[in-house]
């Protein structure tokens, strides 16, 4: 998408020659936009994983929380710093990676044996077993392939 987007632009009906100033409004949109994939792709993941373990509101508050405070940011951005289409697209992909952050944080509380140490998810030996493996086996592929998407 980002590399993609003057192309799709023009697929789209977006003439550079006829109206340059919404050709690059659209282009800049659309790049920033395409920054927000893995977060869509962890928010997406994080949501299967919830439905697994029989925790359907805990995506539903995270979701939640973040489209309100994108109805708040966005105007900030947009109207207050005069961004324009790029505060309401950096709005969007600031809280799309907050609600997959948050939902993140939370699996790793509700699953046993996982373990964040620093700034990688290391293994624990003693405590990898139960949930968490049962998890990874189930899965793990399916969360490979999300982010194979990416």
């Amino acid at each position: 998408l980002f590399v993609g987007a003057p192309v799709l632009i023009h697929l789209m009906g977006v003439d550079s020659q006829a109206d340059p100033g919404l050709y690059h409004t659209a282009v800049s949109f659309l790049r920033i936009r395409s920054l927000g994939t893995l977060a869509n792709v962890l928010l997406l993941t994080t949501q299967g994983i919830f439905r697994g373990i029989g925790d359907t509101k805990s995506p539903l508050y995270a979701t939640l929380a973040g489209n309100v405070l994108n109805v708040g940011l966005a105007p900030l951005l947009i109207f207050g710093l005069d961004w324009g289409a790029d505060g309401a697209a950096w709005a969007t992909v600031g809280c799309e990676y907050l609600s997959a952050a948050y939902l993140l944080w939370i699996v790793y509380g509700k699953i046993p044996g996982f373990k964040v140490g620093g700034s990688i998810l290391e293994k624990s030996q003693e405590r990898f077993a139960g949930t968490a493996k049962q998890l990874l086996s189930t899965s793990g592929v399916l969360a490979f392939r999300s982010l194979c998407i990416v």
